[in-house]
């Protein structure tokens, strides 16, 4: 079914509105309540997945970490335009206790074309997690690989402490 052009409006004001409350409006909660009101109105909508998409931004802005993690796991991540900066942030949000998909989602994006700020965040990541699996060769090796392309980056000086202390 092709959604009408008035349905497809109405959809995308929905989401403007959360999004207004989300960023400029800084209120995460108001921003869940108008995107509950969009699921509830429009469940099989044409613009779903950028509502979710909305919904993983206003869950980590209140700190629902695992909610949001929950939610990455769900979505088709390739099929969304910021899917690399999702897959990076479902990375992140599963390092801690799943390194293996959270290496999986770096490598995807990292083969890939990521602008320099994920690019940095999937490398420093990464290493990080391999550390963790014991591929101290692949974590050092990401490291390096790091302060090559990021010598003044955000994670640099403690880049420097790891590399100093193999």
């Amino acid at each position: 079914m092709v959604a009408s052009p008035s349905t497809l409006a109405a959809e995308a004001d929905a989401l403007t509105e959360a999004f207004r409350q989300l960023r400029s409006e800084r209120n995460p909660l108001a921003a869940l309540a108008v995107l509950d009101g969009y699921a509830a109105r429009f469940p099989d909508g044409k613009l779903r997945r950028e509502g979710a998409a909305a919904r993983v931004e206003a869950l980590l802005a209140l700190g629902r970490r695992e909610d949001a993690r929950t939610l990455l796991l769900s979505l088709p991540l390739h099929e969304l335009g910021r899917g690399d900066e999702l897959r990076v942030i479902r990375a992140e949000l599963s390092a801690p206790s799943d390194c293996l998909s959270a290496v999986a989602d770096f490598d995807a994006v990292l083969s890939g074309r990521p602008s320099a700020g994920l690019q940095e965040r999937a490398l420093h990541g990464r290493a990080v997690c391999r550390l963790r699996l014991a591929d101290a060769a692949g974590s050092e090796s990401d490291l390096r690989e790091y302060l090559r392309r990021f010598p003044d980056g955000r994670f640099a000086a403690e880049v420097r402490k790891q590399l100093a202390s193999r």
